[in-house]
This record gives structure tokens, sequence and C-alpha cells, in this order.
């Protein structure tokens, strides 16, 4: 962080909006732009489908809901 002659920090504060929007972070200017800072791909890979799947039925497994993934698999 930069400091002045007399050896204090220097700062800047710049007026900013940071809003969350469907899981996202949104930061908006005062002059009405807004930046994206978490930008990331939204497709879905095979494998975090995979991943999501196998969370979702070791729950199921552990709270009991069904006894076996085929159990699951059905409905």
């Amino acid at each position: 962080m930069p400091r002045n002659e007399a050896g204090r920090y220097i700062s800047a504060s710049t007026p900013t909006a940071i809003k969350r929007r469907s899981g996202h972070t949104i930061v908006r200017s005062p002059a009405g732009v807004t930046a994206n800072p978490n930008k990331v791909n939204q497709d879905i890979t095979p494998l975090q489908l995979a991943l999501a799947r196998g969370h979702r039925w070791l729950r199921m497994l552990e709270e009991g809901k069904v006894k076996s993934l085929r159990e699951s698999l059905r409905g």
C-alpha cells in the first residue's frame, strides 16, 4: 500500500455496490458499469454432474431415504 511523505498510508474510496444475483457477485460502479469478477463457464461438465449425483446419493443413503443406490434410481 502506498504511503505519503509523512509515512502514512494513502487510501482512496469509490462508491460501489456489490450485489449477489443467483449465486454470482456483481460489482456496479457509480457510472452504472457492471463487472462480474467471478465470471465462470456455466456449462456443467460430465464430471461435475457425476460428483453432484454422487453427493446426492450419499446423502440419501446416510439419511435413510433409500437402502441402496439401485433403490434410489427407481424413483
